[in-house]
């Protein structure tokens, strides 16, 4: 019988692996797609990250105050 460490130790090891086999595997479909249809493509992750945490700071603290 295998130590449950051992097993555990190893079903991890594959699963990292497998986790980053996907993401490189879909780190450039969604660019492809467009690329493909020939429609624009455009990434806004940093403005609505900038937004979200900005609504959750009000939401949170109630004020947020201006940068100069």
């Amino acid at each position: 019988m295998l130590p449950i460490n051992k097993a555990q130790k190893a079903v991890s090891e594959t699963k990292d692996q497998v986790e980053r086999r996907l993401h490189v595997a879909n780190y450039d479909r969604v660019a492809s797609a467009a690329k493909l249809l020939k429609m624009p493509f455009m990434v806004v992750h940093t403005p609505t990250d900038i937004l979200r945490f900005k609504i959750i700071w009000i939401k949170g603290l109630g004020t947020i105050k201006k940068q100069h």
